[in-house]
């Protein structure tokens, strides 16, 4: 028994190489530089555990199940995502957000609306797109190869960088280049700071590309957010102007910093859902 608990530790040994290369490569493996300018819509669910606002402190917990809408542009990093809200009896809207690492705003009728919480939100949901993770790293450019561990039965290849709130690994298929799963500690207001893993499963073909069926938020040890991709679509944008705004790093780079600038309206992108012509469709079961 205990060979077979040794055999899964999660042992890791100092490596080396081009991390700039291993991200090229898992970038054009899921199919992130096929669609161009393509944008890729994503509807499934958001099931979230509610453990900070639950009639006990030990499970079981209430579970907050949101209907996700997604919208993702590779070739920008910038997403948009409105999740509703369903949960003990009670069921609602909830906002569109739109949002790159560094920003966030959200869609009013006539334009976006800096916001910090929006960005605090983001900070947390955006690592369950494979896909975002990757642009953010290519994009950042201070990556490196650190280790070799051995993650779910298999050697993977750890990247790090600094990232908005301290280090973060990437962990990389080596046989297939596909990413596996993104590691890092995150402040939480409720119980400090958590070990928080996003990982990616049960990966699908949407036409030359493909996304996670399901990606997880597992905080110390435990699945705080399963998302499930229910139908996916890659298609071409009719209204390229939805998915611009501006790029700001500040005051948004922290939910936790107060900041004397002024939330700003910008007319660049409107709060409309954006419309496009489909390329191909995948239902994924």
């Amino acid at each position: 028994m205990l060979d077979l608990l040794l055999a899964f530790t999660a042992a890791c040994t100092p490596a080396s190489g081009n991390a700039a290369a291993v991200l090229q490569r898992a970038a054009r493996v899921t199919g992130l530089d096929a669609l161009g300018s393509s944008l890729l819509h994503i509807e499934g669910n958001d099931v979230t555990a509610q453990d900070y606002q639950s009639d006990r402190w030990y499970p079981p917990f209430l579970s907050n199940v949101g209907a996700l809408h997604y919208w993702y542009a590779p070739a920008t990093g910038i997403e948009r995502l409105t999740a509703g809200t369903s949960m003990a009896s009670y069921s609602g809207p909830g906002p569109t957000i739109v949002s790159t690492e560094h920003a966030s705003y959200i869609a009013r009728d006539t334009g976006l609306v800096a916001s910090e919480e929006a960005n605090g939100a983001s900070y947390t949901w955006r690592p369950l797109n494979a896909w975002a993770v990757i642009h953010d790293w290519i994009a950042d450019g201070n990556a490196a190869v650190s280790e070799r561990c051995t993650y779910r039965e298999y050697p993977r290849l750890v990247l790090t960088r600094a990232g908005a709130r301290g280090t973060e690994q990437l962990f990389i298929d080596e046989k297939s280049g596909f990413p596996v799963k993104l590691d890092r500690m995150e402040p939480h207001y409720l119980w400090g700071h958590q070990h928080v893993e996003y990982v990616y499963s049960t990966w699908v073909r949407v036409g030359a590309a493909a996304i996670p069926g399901v990606s997880f938020r597992v905080a110390d040890g435990t699945t705080n957010v399963e998302r499930t991709s229910r139908a996916c679509t890659s298609c071409r944008p009719t209204a390229r102007r939805v998915f611009r705004f501006p790029h700001r790093r500040s005051p948004w780079a922290s939910p936790f910093r107060r900041s004397s600038s002024r939330a700003s309206r910008t007319p660049l992108a409107s709060g409309r859902t954006p419309s496009c012509s489909g390329i191909r469709d995948t239902a994924n079961s």
